[in-house]
């Protein structure tokens, strides 16, 4: 939708719960973080987390079914990026993994995030740069 003020319009910022195409952070009570991507709407990927039994629980709902008083809140995702295009998605989805694996405190299955080998990147562009 679209406001107007002054004679212009301007496109309404569109709530969280509708945001597709994202790649986001959910934080558990205990401070365990998931990072994930979706090109569906936040809040449908979101109540798939949140499912602790039956067929397809996410990492996010095992966690909450072995761990009784653990909760997560929607007011609590944060937004990482956004990105329609469903490679850069989960490009981005394993840079921010790998960011912050290092810390531990993630629910991801790291042997599922795709390694990324970046470091010689900061000198490409550096030699295109001098050229």
């Amino acid at each position: 939708s679209f406001s107007r003020l002054e004679g212009n319009f301007f496109k309404d910022k569109q709530p969280k719960h509708l945001l597709n195409g994202v790649v986001y952070q959910i934080r558990c009570s205990c401070g365990l973080r998931y990072i994930g991507e979706t090109s569906r709407c936040l809040k449908v990927r979101f109540d798939e987390h949140c499912k602790s039994q039956g067929a397809n629980v996410t990492e996010v709902g095992k966690h909450l079914a072995e761990s009784p008083g653990h909760t997560i809140s929607f007011n609590e995702v944060k937004i990482l990026s956004f990105e329609q295009n469903t490679r850069k998605r989960r490009f981005l989805e394993s840079l921010f993994i790998q960011e912050n694996a290092s810390e531990h405190a993630l629910l991801n299955d790291n042997l599922k995030s795709v390694p990324l080998y970046l470091f010689n990147l900061p000198r490409i562009y550096q030699r295109r740069n001098d050229e």
